[in-house]
């Protein structure tokens, strides 16, 4: 009886170590279970003509989910402006929404198109790029 329990108990520990998902109580990372992929945020970028002018172009960022806490996002940090061959960082932004509905509004230096906004991904969020090949 007692090399049948160790024969079992050998196997779940097999396969707690070779089947994905599987709780493992070895594990050091002990948050795998509970991260949530980052694919289930939506990021969406759009163009505000009547906030952009002469020397700056504006765009809001909008990030949705239903699963994740989205509050620690800098937008300031994790957006960017490609164009011309050359990375811009904004140059103000303003947030506003809290936990699963964020939004920022973003002022860049004004250049010409194509451009792309990227967000350049965290943990919560993917990365991902907007590209624009005109303004309106």
């Amino acid at each position: 009886m007692t090399v049948i329990a160790g024969i079992l108990f050998w196997q779940i520990i097999s396969i707690s170590k070779t089947k994905p998902g599987f709780p493992d109580a070895i594990s050091e990372n002990k948050n795998v279970e509970t991260q949530i992929p980052a694919e289930q945020v939506s990021v969406e970028v759009n163009y505000l003509a009547e906030k952009s002018g002469e020397s700056k172009i504006v765009f809001e960022v909008s990030l949705n989910t239903h699963s994740v806490d989205l509050n620690d996002i800098d937008f300031q940090k994790t957006m960017v402006m490609l164009a011309g061959g050359k990375t811009y960082e904004p140059l103000a932004v303003t947030t506003s929404g809290a936990d699963h509905h964020r939004s920022a509004e973003l002022s860049f230096s004004k250049v010409g198109v194509p451009l792309k906004i990227v967000f350049l991904g965290t943990q919560e969020v993917m990365e991902q790029g907007f590209e624009f090949k005109e303004l309106k």
